[in-house]
């Protein structure tokens, strides 16, 4: 199962992340790969240039695997201008810190101040699945996320996986076919299994 990158976005540009990121949800054999992509946009009132500068020491830290350093600059902009993207890149640094739960709180807190924050809902529907087993919630987001950016084959490769682990098959077989039409390659291997899968079904 993919769990896209998650992404940073500055302004106007972009700043990857060096290491991508796994998680294996074993007891469904779902994969879900970590895209990482961090946050940066504040306004330009004195306040939000402060945020900003705070915001890209952040995003350098994190790309250079410090993810302590990069969550104080984070929390810093967070104080001197609240944002959707300082908590999106504070659960990011928590996600590589290994606290899962701080990760989904800032994931959460991002959505709720910009409901339109595609990587949020992503990321937060993705470890909604995986860490707390609550299939109801990740699919929301995932489905929110699907709405919100119709061509990304990965977050479509995301929910089908999702649908398909908790036995919702042919929502599964549409979102691995859709994921399949904007180009993600793997999706056609999976979109293979699952229609044998539901005929297998089917026959007994």
């Amino acid at each position: 199962m993919y769990i896209r990158k998650l992404a940073v976005r500055a302004l106007s540009s972009s700043v990857k992340a060096t290491r991508p990121l796994a998680l294996t949800n074993r007891a469904t054999n779902v994969h879900f790969h970590q895209q990482r992509t961090y946050a940066s946009d504040a306004g330009f009132t004195r306040e939000g240039t402060k945020a900003q500068e705070s915001m890209t020491k952040g995003v350098s830290a994190l790309s250079a695997g410090n993810a302590r350093t990069a969550l104080d600059h984070f929390i810093h902009a967070l104080s001197v201008s609240p944002s959707s993207d300082a908590h999106y890149n504070i659960g990011l640094c928590y996600y590589s810190m290994g606290d899962i739960e701080k990760a989904l709180e800032h994931w959460k807190r991002s959505i709720d101040m910009d409901p339109s924050k595609v990587d949020a809902h992503v990321n937060y529907g993705n470890l909604r699945f995986t860490h707390n087993k609550d299939k109801d919630t990740s699919i929301f987001h995932l489905e929110k996320a699907v709405e919100l950016d119709p061509k990304d084959a990965e977050i479509q490769y995301n929910l089908a996986c999702v649908y398909e682990a908790t036995g919702q098959l042919e929502l599964a077989i549409n979102m691995y076919r859709r994921a399949e039409n904007n180009g993600l390659e793997k999706a056609k291997v999976h979109l293979r299994n699952v229609m044998a899968k539901l005929m297998n079904e089917k026959k007994d």
